[in-house]
């Protein structure tokens, strides 16, 4: 990926909290809840599994930038959201949740592209 591909990218994921937040900000708590089917997630599991999975990105991250042989374990999203309080959870603090470690993690990604080390993950 060129450098410039790069900072693309990075923008991009930078502008993502706050047009999520944008988009839900003042929407009631029965629209938040709201489930198109039994099977499909609200807006409120969406902005808990967003937090949550920017956590997980963020160890994945350094694993990848810092360990020798970084091993990515697996997740079952629909567990993480059934049993990790996704629906008692405040939409905006998930929000802000999943702005602030976005914002961490691409800084520490943006340092690391610039050294340079051309490291990467193997799932596992």
């Amino acid at each position: 990926m060129t450098e410039s591909e790069f900072k693309k990218h990075l923008d991009a994921a930078e502008k993502s909290p706050k047009q999520i937040a944008a988009a839900v900000s003042g929407l009631p708590d029965k629209t938040l809840r709201y489930k198109p089917a039994p099977d499909k997630w609200c807006i409120l599991e969406i902005l808990a599994h967003l937090a949550d999975i920017e956590i997980l990105y963020a160890h994945r991250i350094r694993q990848m930038l810092a360990d020798k042989k970084p091993v990515i374990a697996p997740i079952d999203q629909d567990d993480w959201a059934r049993n990790l309080g996704y629906m008692s959870e405040s939409a905006p603090e998930l929000v802000a949740l999943y702005g602030l470690n976005r914002h961490h993690t691409l800084a520490i990604a943006a340092a690391h592209q610039a050294r340079g080390s051309g490291k990467n993950g193997v799932p596992s």
